[in-house]
C-alpha cells in the first residue's frame, strides 16, 4: 500500500502497466486499489476483534481470541466456498493480509504447540483507517 500511496502522491493521470492497456485514469484506479486493500483488511480485522470478543463472553474474560489461519478463513467465509479453493486460494491470501497487518502493529501471533494463531491488537484503535464500529 506504500508503493501505490507513493504513485497517487505523484498525481499522474495515466498508467502504463508492465503488461495490457494504458490506464486512462490512474489516480481513479489507484483510489480504487487502495479501497479495496483497506476494505480487505477491515474485515479481517474485524473477524479477529469479533473472536476477541466472543472468546472474553465466553470465559468471563482473560484470552487473546486467537485463531489459525484455517479458523479465520472459515469464520470470514463460512462454508461458502470449496475446500480447494479455501486451501490454495483464501488461506494463503489471509495469511498475506495477516502479515501486513502484523507489519504494521494492529495484530500478532503466537505459536502454541507449534501453531501460529493470530489475534488482534488493542493498540489498532489509534488508527482511524482500521475502525470496526
Amino acid at each position: 500500500m506504500d508503493t501505490l500511496r507513493k504513485m497517487q502522491a505523484q498525481g499522474c493521470g495515466l498508467g502504463y502497466p508492465a503488461h495490457g492497456i494504458v490506464i486512462a485514469d490512474l489516480r481513479a484506479k489507484i483510489a480504487g486499489e487502495l479501497a479495496q486493500k483497506l476494505r480487505r483488511e477491515r474485515q479481517v480485522l474485524k473477524a479477529l476483534v469479533q473472536n476477541k470478543l466472543d472468546k472474553r463472553g465466553a470465559s468471563q474474560g482473560g484470552g487473546n481470541g486467537s485463531v489459525t489461519v484455517q479458523q479465520l478463513v472459515a469464520a470470514t467465509y463460512m462454508e461458502a466456498v470449496e475446500a480447494g479453493f479455501r486451501e490454495l486460494a483464501l488461506e494463503p491470501f489471509m495469511d498475506k493480509v495477516l502479515r501486513k497487518l502484523a507489519e504494521d502493529s494492529i495484530v500478532a501471533f503466537e505459536v502454541r504447540r507449534g501453531v501460529k494463531k493470530w489475534f488482534a491488537l488493542e493498540e489498532f484503535r489509534t488508527n482511524s483507517d482500521y475502525e470496526t464500529s
